[in-house]
């Protein structure tokens, strides 16, 4: 398991104005943990075009994994984009650890 002082925060500012709502990346560390509950509810609802999530490729017959492993995020803010690809489920802290890809 990764220690946690190895991972870093991700940071995005909802902005509203008459315009409608943006997205403003604050801070974006290149390792992070993203909770399954925020994962979930990016899977499971509507398709948006500031954030989404690609689901992971399909493996082989007899193989299991998490939901969420080699999943990719991507955030497309005002300011940049970022994107993580989700990895190890750390079942005790309820989340993935997620990276940018090389």
């Amino acid at each position: 398991m990764q220690e946690a002082a190895a991972f870093g925060e991700c940071v995005v500012s909802e902005m509203r104005d008459l315009s409608g709502v943006r997205l403003h990346i604050d801070r974006a560390d290149p390792r992070v943990l993203i909770s399954a509950e925020l994962l979930d509810s990016l899977a499971d609802g509507p398709a948006g075009l500031a954030v989404s999530l690609m689901p992971p490729p399909p493996l082989p017959a007899g193989q299991a994994r998490f939901r969420h492993s080699e999943a990719v995020l991507r955030i497309a803010a005002e300011n940049r984009t970022v994107i993580y690809r989700i990895g190890e489920y750390l079942p005790e802290r309820w989340c993935y650890a997620a990276e940018w890809p090389d």
